[in-house]
C-alpha cells in the first residue's frame, strides 16, 4: 500500500486539518476493508500532510464540544446507531449544517438507518448489491470536478460490491453525482442480487432500477456542510488501487474544506 498512496494532495490545506475517523459497527461483523482503510488514511496523512486523522470511537467525541475541533468526520464503513441519543443527533446536524464535513465509503449509509435526518445528510439509506466481485466500468458524470480527475480520459474498471439505492431519502435529484456505472460497458447481471436495506424492507430484493442511474460516488451540500460518499470499499483490494486512493483523497479534501467542487444536485437525469 505504501507504494501506491498518493505522494501529494490535490489541494494545499488552507490550515492544519483534523479529521475524526469512526469505524463503529453495531449489529454487523466488521467489513474486512476497515483496517486497510485505516492504514490508507494514516499513510495519506503522513505522505501529504493534508490532514491529521484522529481514530476515536468514544461516544463523547460526537458531542458538540468535541466535534468543533474537527474539520470533517470520516465514516470508515460504519454501521448501526452511532448517534444514539437526542444530544448526539443534534450535535451532528448542527456540526454539518454549520460548516463541518462528512466523508464516508461503502457501508456508511447503513449508519442510523432509522434516523431519516442522517440518511438525508449522507444521501442514501441502506442498499442492495450483487456479488462483491462484480466488475463495472465507470462513467464520469462530472469531468470538471477535481475529485474525478484521476478517472478522466481513462477507461476505468473496478471489481467491488456496488450498492444500488432505492429507499428514501435517496434520489438522484438530491445528489451531485461524480461517477456512476456505465451501463453500455458493464454486465448488469453478474451473480445474484442480495444485501439489505432499512426497515420496512421492499417486497423483493432489487438490483435493477427504472431510471438507469447507478451512482458510485457523489457530493452534496447540507447547509454550509460538505458531504462526499463512495459506494466502493467492501473488500481490501481497492485500497491498493492508486486511482481509487486518489479519488478518495480528493473527496476527503473536499469534505475538509480545501478542495472546491460543484455540488449542484440533479446533474444526472434518468436514461
Amino acid at each position: 500500500m505504501e507504494k501506491v498512496i498518493p505522494a501529494a494532495a490535490p489541494a494545499k490545506p488552507a490550515k492544519e486539518r483534523r479529521m475524526l475517523v469512526l469505524d463503529i459497527n453495531i449489529g454487523h461483523g466488521q467489513h474486512p476493508s476497515i483496517p486497510f482503510a485505516k492504514a490508507a488514511l494514516e499513510m495519506m496523512a503522513a505522505h501529504t500532510k493534508a490532514f491529521e486523522p484522529v481514530f476515536d470511537n468514544r461516544p463523547e467525541m460526537l458531542t458538540a464540544a468535541n466535534l468543533k475541533q474537527f474539520d470533517a468526520i470520516f465514516l470508515n464503513s460504519t454501521i448501526g446507531p452511532i448517534f444514539d441519543t437526542p444530544e448526539l443527533k443534534e450535535s451532528f446536524l448542527s456540526y454539518i449544517r454549520g460548516g463541518g464535513g462528512l466523508a464516508g465509503y461503502h457501508a456508511a449509509p447503513f449508519t442510523n438507518v432509522d434516523w431519516p435526518e442522517f440518511s438525508a445528510v449522507i444521501g442514501a439509506r441502506g442498499g442492495y448489491h450483487r456479488e462483491p466481485t462484480e466488475r463495472v466500468t465507470f462513467k464520469v458524470d462530472d469531468p470538471n470536478s477535481p475529485i474525478t480527475k484521476p478517472f478522466v480520459g481513462k477507461s476505468v474498471q473496478f471489481a467491488d460490491e456496488f450498492f444500488r439505492f432505492f429507499d428514501a431519502p435517496y434520489s438522484p435529484a438530491r445528489l451531485h453525482i461524480l461517477t456512476s456505472i456505465d451501463l453500455a460497458k458493464t454486465d448488469m447481471n453478474q451473480g445474484q442480487c442480495g444485501g439489505r436495506s432499512a426497515k420496512p424492507f421492499p417486497p423483493e430484493v432489487r438490483c435493477t432500477k427504472d431510471d438507469n442511474i447507478y451512482p458510485i460516488s457523489w457530493v452534496r451540500s447540507e447547509g454550509n456542510g460538505r458531504i462526499f460518499y463512495t459506494t466502493m470499499g467492501h473488500g481490501m483490494e481497492n485500497f491498493f488501487e492508486p486511482l481509487f486512493l486518489e479519488h478518495l483523497l480528493a473527496g476527503i479534501q473536499f469534505a475538509l474544506g480545501d478542495l472546491k467542487t460543484d455540488t449542484t444536485p440533479g446533474n444526472v437525469k434518468p436514461q
